[in-house]
This record gives C-alpha cells, sequence and structure tokens, in this order.
C-alpha cells in the first residue's frame, strides 16, 4: 500500500512525443498517403542535393588535379614514344579516307548524270579511272554510254572495298598500337600507385580517410587508359577528316566551299552540345541510380532483421525515393537529347538548302566554259566532305571529355606516386643497429595528424628493460595503444624521443626495425589462403618444420591438426572458416615465427569469451618467454603475470610497479580495481564485514583476481 501511495504521489511530466509534435507522424504508412509523398518528395530533394552537390566537388577536385597530356606519358620508354608516333600518322592517313571516299562518290554521281543524258561527253574523273572506270566517251551512242556505265559501276564498288580496307587496316593498327602502349603504361601505374599507397606513413591514410584505394585503381586507372588509348587516335582521326576535307574542297572550289563553312561551327557546335549534354546526363543518371543500389544493397544484407521488424514497405519507400533523381535525369535526357537532335538535323538540312541552292547556281554559270570548275561531281565533293568533317569534329566532344578525365585521374594517381612519406618503409636509408628489446620513451608529446586538437600524449617517459613484461593499463583514451604505434614508428613523436637500444628511431631504418617487432592485435587479420601461407606471412623464408613449432608455442597445433587438410586448409575470406580463438591463436603464431626481439600485444583477448581467452593467454604467456612484451589490456587476468604494470592517464605515467606493489600503493591503479570489484570475499561471508575491513577486503581483492577474469 504504501508502494501504491507513493506512485501516487510522485507527479509525472508529459512527454511530447516525436509524433506529438509532428502529427503527420501519426497517420497510417499508405504508398498513396500524402505523408509518405511530402516525405518521398523531400528525400528525393536531399538525394538529388547530395548528387549535385558530389558531382561540384569531383569537378572542383579534377580541375585541380588535372596534369598536361603529354606528362600522362611520363614513364613510356623512348622506342614507345616512337610507336605512339607511328600510330598517330597511321590515325591522320586513317582521316584522310574520309574525303577519298566522298570523292570516290561525287566522281560516280557526276558519271551516272552524263551517262544518263548520253550527251556524248563525261567528266574528268582521277579516283574512279584507277579501278577501270571513268572512259572517256565523244559522240558516244547509248550502248556506249550504258556499257561505259557499267565499267563505272565496278569501279565503283571496287574503289569502295578498296578504301574501305584499307581505312580498316589503317584505323586498326592505329588504334591496336596506342592500346598497347597504354597497356604498358597502366601496368606501370598501377605498380608504382600501389608501390607508393604501400610505403606511405599511416598518417596519410588517417588523412585520407575516404579515398577509397580499390576504387581509385580500378575507376582512375580505367579512365587513364582510355585518355591514353584508343580516344588518342579516333580523336586524330575526326580532326585531321576535318582538315583534309577543308584542303581538298578548297582545291576543288573555293566558292562553295566558304559558302558551306560558313554553316559548319553552327554544325560543329550543335553536335558538340548535343553529345556533350547526353554524356553528362547518362553519367548522372547512372550516379543517380547508383545511389539507390546502394539502398538496395544495404537492404539485401540485411534482409533478416528488415523482415524481423517487418520494414519491407518503408525500404521501399526508401527506394523509390533514391530512384526518383534519376527518374527527373533521364526525362531531361530525354528531353535534351530530342531537342538537340531536332535542332541539330535543322542546321543541316538548312545547310543542305543553301549549298545546293549557290552550288547549283555555280555549276550553271560556268557550263558553257570549256573546263567547267563547277560540276556536279565538284558540288558532292565539297558539300558532303565539309558536313561530314564538320559532323566528326562534333563527334570529338566525348574522345576529349575521355582525354580531359585521364588529365584529372592522372593528376591525382600521379599526386600520390610522387609523394615522398616522412616514414618510409621501403626506404634503404637509415642505421641498421643490433636491436636487443630494451625500449625508451623520454618526455614524449604526441597529437595525431587528423585530431590536432587532442594531446594524446603529454610528457610520457617510460623505460623497457630486455625481456621484460610490461603491461600499460589506464581509462579509454589515455595513449596505451598510442605507445605502441610510436615503438613501430607508424608515427614521429611532435617532441621527445623514442629510442631501441639506445638509437632514436627516426635514424634507425624503418624496415630494418620492424623486422624485430611482432604485433597481435585486437581483431586477428587473416587473409584468404591456407594457414600455412597466412603464418608464413610474417616470415616468408621459414620452413613449415619452423611453422610447426610457432603453432605449437601458440597452442594452435593441436586443432590444426584435426583439419582435414591441417596447415593446407583454406580459412576462406578474412578467416571465415574459425572462431575467434583459433583466429588469435594463428595470428599469435605468425607473431612468433618471425622470431621478433619485442612483442606488442594491443587488446589481443578482448574480444573473446572467456573460454577461448584461457587458451590465447597461455599462449601469449609461452610467447612472452625470452623476448621484451609490452601489453595493452582492459582485463586484469592479462596483466597480473607481467613483471611491471604501467598506469597511464592522460597521455602520463601515473604508476608503475607489479600487482601487489600497486595495490598497496593504493593509487589510481587500486582506485580502478576497486571501482570494478564485484562481490569479493570467502563463500558464505558476510559481504559488509569484508566491505568495513580494508585488510579483508584486500585480501579477497588479491585472491579474487589471480582465479577470475575481470574487465578493469
Amino acid at each position: 500500500m504504501k508502494r501504491n501511495e507513493s506512485q501516487k504521489s510522485v507527479q509525472r511530466i508529459p512527454v511530447r512525443r516525436l509524433s506529438d509534435q509532428l502529427p503527420a507522424l501519426n497517420l497510417p504508412l499508405r504508398s498513396n498517403s500524402i505523408t509518405i509523398r511530402a516525405l518521398a518528395q523531400h528525400s528525393a530533394y536531399l538525394a538529388e542535393k547530395a548528387l549535385r552537390q558530389e558531382q561540384q566537388e569531383e569537378e572542383e577536385k579534377s580541375q585541380a588535379a588535372a596534369v598536361s597530356w603529354c606528362k600522362l606519358l611520363r614513364f613510356a620508354k623512348p622506342w614507345e614514344i616512337m610507336v605512339l608516333l607511328v600510330a598517330a600518322m597511321f590515325a591522320c592517313i586513317n582521316g584522310l579516307f574520309v574525303p577519298v571516299g566522298v570523292i570516290v562518290y561525287g566522281e560516280f554521281t557526276s558519271l551516272l548524270i552524263d551517262r544518263t543524258v548520253m550527251n556524248g561527253t563525261s567528266t574528268p574523273v582521277l579516283t574512279i579511272s584507277m579501278f577501270g572506270g571513268g572512259r572517256k566517251l565523244t559522240n558516244a551512242s547509248a550502248a556506249e554510254n550504258r556499257a561505259a556505265l557499267i565499267e563505272d559501276s565496278q569501279a565503283f564498288g571496287i574503289g569502295c572495298f578498296v578504301f574501305a580496307f584499307l581505312q580498316f587496316i589503317v584505323g586498326v593498327i592505329s588504334i591496336d598500337l596506342f592500346n598497347y602502349i597504354a597497356l604498358k603504361q597502366i601496368d606501370r601505374v598501377k605498380e608504382r600507385f600501389l608501390q607508393s599507397v604501400l610505403r606511405q606513413d599511416i598518417s596519410w591514410y588517417d588523412l585520407n580517410t575516404t579515398v577509397n584505394f580499390a576504387t581509385k585503381v580500378s575507376d582512375d586507372v580505367e579512365k587513364y587508359r582510355e585518355g591514353i588509348g584508343e580516344k588518342v587516335p579516333m580523336l586524330i582521326y575526326l580532326v585531321m577528316s576535318f582538315v583534309f576535307a577543308v584542303m581538298i574542297s578548297f582545291c576543288y572550289g573555293w566558292q562553295l566551299t566558304l559558302v558551306i563553312l560558313s554553316c559548319t561551327p553552327v554544325v560543329i557546335a550543335t553536335t558538340a552540345v548535343v553529345a556533350k549534354v547526353q554524356s553528362s546526363l547518362t553519367t548522372r543518371e547512372l550516379k543517380a541510380y547508383s545511389v539507390a543500389g546502394v539502398v538496395a544493397e544495404e537492404v539485401l544484407a540485411a534482409i533478416r532483421t528488415v523482415v524481423a521488424f517487418g520494414g519491407e514497405r518503408k525500404e521501399i519507400t526508401r527506394y523509390t525515393t533514391r530512384l526518383e533523381p534519376a527518374r527527373k535525369m533521364g526525362v531531361m535526357r530525354g528531353v535534351y537529347s530530342g531537342i538537340g537532335s531536332g535542332v541539330m538535323w535543322l542546321i543541316i538540312y538548312a545547310t543542305y538548302a543553301l549549298s545546293f541552292w549557290y552550288g547549283v547556281g555555280l555549276i550553271l554559270d560556268s557550263r558553257h566554259d570549256e573546263k567547267p570548275i563547277y560540276t556536279p561531281a565538284v558540288l558532292m565533293i565539297i558539300f558532303f566532305s565539309i558536313l561530314q568533317g564538320a559532323q566528326n569534329v562534333g563527334l570529338t566532344a566525348p574522345h576529349m571529355e575521355a582525354m580531359n578525365a585521364a588529365r584529372s585521374s592522372g593528376g591525382s594517381i600521379f599526386a600520390v606516386i610522387d609523394r615522398k612519406p616522412e616514414i618510409d618503409s621501403l626506404s634503404t636509408q637509415g642505421t641498421k643497429p643490433e636491436i636487443k628489446g630494451d625500449l625508451a620513451l623520454k618526455e614524449v608529446h604526441f597529437t595525431y595528424p587528423a585530431r590536432q586538437d587532442v594531446k594524446v600524449l603529454n610528457g610520457l617517459s617510460l623505460k623497457i628493460n630486455q625481456n621484460e613484461t610490461v603491461a600499460l593499463v589506464g581509462p579509454s583514451g589515455c595513449g596505451k595503444s598510442t605507445v605502441l604505434q610510436l615503438l613501430q614508428r607508424m608515427y614521429d613523436p611532435d617532441q621527445g624521443s623514442v629510442t631501441a637500444s639506445g638509437n632514436d628511431l627516426r635514424n634507425v631504418n624503418v624496415r630494418h626495425l620492424r623486422n624485430h617487432i611482432a604485433v597481435v592485435g585486437q581483431e586477428p587479420v587473416l587473409f584468404a589462403g591456407s594457414i600455412k601461407d597466412n603464418i608464413r606471412l610474417s616470415n616468408p623464408s621459414c620452413t613449415d618444420d619452423e611453422i610447426v613449432v610457432a603453432a605449437k608455442q601458440a597452442y594452435c597445433h593441436d586443432f590444426i591438426k584435426k583439419l582435414p587438410e591441417g596447415y593446407n586448409t583454406l580459412l576462406g575470406e578474412r578467416g571465415a572458416q574459425l572462431s575467434g580463438g583459433q583466429k588469435q591463436r594463428i595470428a599469435i603464431a605468425r607473431a612468433l615465427v618471425r622470431k621478433p626481439k619485442i612483442l606488442l600485444l594491443d587488446e589481443a583477448t578482448s574480444a573473446l569469451d572467456s573460454h577461448s581467452e584461457a587458451k590465447v593467454q597461455r599462449a601469449l604467456d609461452s610467447a612472452s618467454h625470452g623476448r621484451t612484451t609490452i601489453m595493452v589490456s582492459h582485463r586484469l587476468a592479462t596483466v597480473l603475470n607481467a613483471n611491471r604494470i604501467v598506469f597511464i592517464d592522460k597521455g602520463e605515467v601515473v604508476e608503475q610497479g607489479t600487482h601487489e606493489e600497486l595495490l598497496k600503493l593504493k593509487g589510481r591503479y587500486y582506485q580502478l580495481v576497486l571501482q570494478n570489484e564485484p562481490s569479493v570475499g570467502p563463500s558464505g561471508a558476510d559481504p559488509t564485514t569484508s566491505a568495513h575491513d580494508p585488510e579483508k577486503r584486500e585480501y579477497y581483492i588479491r585472491q579474487y583476481y589471480k582465479e577470475e577474469l575481470v574487465c578493469i
């Protein structure tokens, strides 16, 4: 009754739910409701806004990182440059075949007129006569004209086949040569890019967390390949076809050529704009679809959770809203493409009308000349040469865009390749002294490059003797793991020094230093392959017997032998075939086969259950013998056997000593133990008795932590 009365006396303060603040959320979630539509429109707007912002950032980044096209060939050898020059020459010849084909067509058209009119004369020809046609007739009969027309038709067919075959051969040679050299360049770029990425210091990775290197290697390198590959000879072919068309047209008749050229800029601009708009909108549409694809991938990856909470309709709505920007892009692309195509063909047909009107006038004006300059053949040759050349120039936009993309991608790739890291793991510079295992940190101050406003170490000093096992404990963020990273020289301290056997790590060869260090982390990283291959990663020259010895020291030999293939058992992706404890023990074996002088253990047992932890801890205790061991742990059972426990707080060493010594000090370590202390004492003892008796309390704490695993 008292409890009920006390509950009644308590005044409950009403809490406003989100649905009370937003009444629209109380409406039923129907696909045709106004609420869903409003949310969908707003979500689509946000998705489209994010897409535009991403595109703007990419454009700004591309403009800033672009390099000249010639620098894209920086890894080409002299003979490869010569091959590219030969390929460019073939591409120019390929462009010559465009007006040549028009000449053949124009001459045959003129001969058709001459043979049909049967006025006993015929227009002089150049290309048709090379293949047995274009016979000159004077006062010929109808039968002779028909026979000559058959000869002309055969010559026209042969000429078209020959020039088409030659153009095919020349085009294949030019494109294949460029692609061949481009592939050789790509192989070198990939090798140097990966080498440069792997040699960068960790601070560079911290500052480039958003960079997806796998995507950069695949996407950027593919753009780079296109920009120095087949797009280049195609661009040369299109441009030179216009140049040769203009030159040949001026040779046939400069007046008509100038008139048609006056319309050429409009044709070129229209064709280029249509191609550019279609390409740009298609790219934006695909990016919008990729945004929706991320939602689909997320839902399918967590399909059990979605089904369990009945979120199918919600996820369908979310996916539909992400498709809205793609739909708008598709509609916009269709509208612009339709308008652009209509305008382009309007201009082309208007050019037809102007050219034929003016050309026919020139033919009529010169028909009474002894050697008329303008004939039907000349009209057809000039008109179609200029028109086709102009259209080809308009088609250069996608190829120019590909080359610009290659310049941007090449700039970002070369920026990584050319970067010289401060800590170069592949460098041969630096001393190679004997590393015995004694380490020291002297007045070390350190901040992470990505978090300059947070000081992690504040004048930390610590000396570690050879073959000593030291445990670093303290609250989260105090700098324990940072000490391990400084000992590996992942970073250099802002102030102070880190030494190994009296040698400043800044002067020691990085690879030499790390050859004497092995690390076991919280989450073991295993690669696809066999168990033997994973253990051998740290020491490729080790023998099978050494692998077995290391596995026995890590207490993983027994369970490995029970596997169907033993040490040749494939682990699958990230070691999916093994449990957490088994993977951790294989990681310990991988560290031991390296035979390191220094062993670093960073939360090596924190992610394991008590049963697996006991086995891993036994392996760690075995691994610590005969080498310097520094461990970071939140579990007391892991640090009890350490020669020295160092308590770190706010980047400074607060106290250090053995477990017993630190408990006697009753300092920070003692307080941390008491904060996490369970109900300790002998079974059946009164908890209040031990709680009020300091001596009994200390005794029970020591006994408890020697037997149980308690997180501190």
